[in-house]
């Protein structure tokens, strides 16, 4: 699969995790956090970016009461790894590609053999 870049707005689907085969727009791309070491210099990160996608692994939050704001439970979306989405385009087309081939038949037919 190439690695291209994931951009707001783009169709993805989740290919792994407990919401593997759902998709959603993506809403946001969050850069990895920088590393400092203890004496303050920034590390190279080599986490992948996280992403916000609509509508796949939201969060509920408890809010409070706050002057004339209503209080309750609301629901958000979490970020999810890079590594778990894949463009829907790509994803479709091998998918295809996988149902039109036909079954491998190199192998040997088994034979019994009798009397021995």
């Amino acid at each position: 699969m190439s690695k291209k870049d994931l951009k707001k707005g783009d169709e993805v689907v989740v290919i792994s995790g407990k919401h593997q085969g759902r998709r959603g727009k993506i809403l946001k791309v969050l850069a990895p956090k920088n590393r400092k070491n203890r004496s303050g210099k920034t590390l190279p990160t080599t986490a992948p970016s996280r992403i916000l996608v609509e509508g796949i692994n939201l969060a509920k939050h408890h809010e409070k009461k706050q002057g004339r704001q209503e209080g309750g439970i609301n629901e958000h979306e979490a970020p999810i790894y890079r590594s778990k989405l894949a463009l829907a385009t790509t994803y479709d087309n091998r998918k295809n590609n996988k149902a039109q081939k036909p079954p491998a038949t190199n192998q040997p037919e088994k034979t019994r053999d009798a009397g021995e």
